[in-house]
């Protein structure tokens, strides 16, 4: 045994020389980086947002490009064989592009804490007086009355505006004040913001559908007035609109006499108006497709293990839905060269240097999974979806390795600085800190510098490994940290440290060409 100690410990030494010379020899291509980044970043492509045909664009870009390093796709024979589709649904509202106020009064109202639009088909631009009794020529071009029911539940005020058309002999339409308790409007608000975000759907076993984050609980649909009430009634009455509020809003709207046999006032009584400017979204449950997008490099000898690299490759779009940022405001599209076009530049780079390795007779032990993910910007939905239907089988997922922002530099570092941040978290098989070191060396990039408390704890949760560690599964993050333009329009790929992503890269490509042979 010890005879044969020496001439194996010589063997090992050499291959980890060869191997090492091996790896020096691939290096990342400033630009390709550059190229990636510029079309992932463009003005095209509108900040990327999830589910929107611009991020689609960029996903059928990451999936050519996987296809071109010779990656095998996860679904072969479909039409998007790079691609792991799913559904979000929600029935968003933005009302910052509108404003509701009482006529004639310096009294602020606010949506939802004041008065929550329920609306068929959109509300904009109208003055709406609320009435008691009855008035004739309810609708102008400008302005429209509004009667007011008052209820008890959601359930019985919906049925009393049926009731009201019905006691004019006319189609169920027009724009009701509907007056709820309190705790009802309260409720009501609360399954309404349910639906704002966006939501996965799924089956049950005993066949029920349910919705969920990434997140929270699932959310039970027949448990949830917005969507098993108020939902079906707009679809089946869509001429309908209905300004929901309490008793609070209405005597600001009422002089406080008239309301003094309220609910059961009797004669004919008009309010004061309320004026909304801007538009108001109609009340829908919309459905977005969106995809990660997924390669595999297989591997020698234990291909059915995989380590995976990954970054998110969706961003938040442009300033229509950002109004902070759009008065005065020349540029209005959130490119997120940064964010995270550098770090889908950089998966899709050691794509192409696994297959460069691949040519020249060297493939790691491990599979690797190279994902591009969406939905990191609205809450890890790629990540969770993929964590729920897993490539390979989780226990047999090493470990993971997620690139996010790795183009600037952050307030502790110059440009000039050769540095990354490689946090470490999980439990793994092994230290990898020696892998990182060896990497750092080989693709002379510092990786020593110490991170501040708060971006350490930005980067323990805050992207797409987060959803892997919560499964057991060992993560390293790497980023050059947060900057000033962080989710701004001035995120653009002209500003991006190329040379230092090139070194980046080779270090991330190095490091994971280790793990996969560990």
């Amino acid at each position: 045994m010890k005879k044969l100690l020496l001439p194996a410990l010589l063997v090992a030494m050499a291959y980890s020389s060869s191997a090492q010379a091996f790896l020096q020899g691939l290096k990342a291509s400033p630009d390709s980086l550059r190229k990636h980044i510029y079309v992932l970043a463009s003005d095209s492509l509108k900040g990327r947002k999830t589910g929107s045909i611009e991020q689609r664009i960029a996903a059928t870009y990451i999936a050519d490009k996987f296809r071109e390093a010779g990656l095998s796709p996860i679904n072969p024979g479909s039409a998007e064989p790079f691609f792991q589709s799913f559904e979000l649904y929600s029935s968003p509202f933005d009302f910052r592009n509108a404003s509701v106020k009482i006529k004639d009064s310096s009294r602020k109202i606010y949506f939802f804490s004041d008065i929550m639009p329920l609306s068929g088909d959109g509300i904009g631009n109208t003055s709406i007086i609320p009435y008691f009794g009855s008035v004739e020529n309810r609708e102008s071009d400008s302005a429209c009355y509004a009667p007011v029911v008052a209820a008890k539940s959601i359930d019985e005020g919906l049925n009393r505006i049926i009731q009201t058309c019905n006691a004019r002999q006319e189609e169920v339409k027009g724009t009701f004040l509907l007056v709820l308790p309190t705790n009802e409007v309260t409720e009501l608000n609360r399954s309404r913001f349910a639906f704002a975000s966006p939501l996965m759907q799924k089956i049950s076993r005993s066949g029920d559908t349910l919705f969920y984050t990434s997140t929270s609980n699932p959310i039970l649909p027949n448990q949830n007035s917005y969507y098993s009430k108020v939902l079906p009634f707009l679809a089946r009455h869509p001429k309908v609109d209905i300004l929901l509020t309490d008793e609070i809003l209405l005597k600001k709207l009422f002089a406080k006499e008239a309301l003094k046999e309220y609910p059961h006032v009797k004669g004919t009584l008009v309010g004061k108006a309320l004026e909304i400017s801007g538009s108001l979204p109609a009340d829908r449950l919309t459905k977005v497709q969106t995809e990660n997008v997924v390669g595999v490099f297989g591997g020698a000898n234990k291909k059915d293990e995989a380590v995976v690299v990954c970054a998110h490759y969706d961003h938040i779009g442009t300033a229509i839905s950002h109004t902070k940022f759009a008065d005065n405001m020349a540029d209005s599209i959130f490119n997120g060269a940064d964010d995270n076009a550098s770090g889908t530049a950089a998966v899709l780079e050691i794509a192409r240097l696994l297959q460069l390795a691949k040519s020249t007779g060297h493939v790691p032990n491990r599979s690797i999974i190279l994902v591009a993910f969406t939905g990191e910007e609205i809450g890890l939905y790629g990540s969770y979806y993929m964590i729920n239907n897993p490539i390979i089988p989780l226990k047999k997922t090493a470990a993971v390795v997620n690139i996010d922002m790795i183009g600037r530099s952050n307030q502790s570092h110059f440009d000039s600085d050769m540095y990354v941040y490689p946090i470490i978290l999980g439990n793994f098989d092994g230290s990898p800190e020696q892998h990182l070191k060896q990497s750092a060396q080989m693709a002379k990039i510092g990786i020593s510098d110490p991170i501040s408390e708060r971006e350490l704890d930005l980067w323990t949760h805050g992207s797409d490994h987060d959803m892997f560690v919560k499964a057991g599964i060992p993560s390293i993050v790497i980023t050059t940290g947060e900057h000033a333009d962080y989710h701004t329009p001035a995120d653009e790929a002209s500003i991006i440290n190329y040379p230092r992503m090139e070194r980046i890269t080779n270090f991330i490509f190095y490091s994971l060409w280790k793990l996969a042979n560990q």
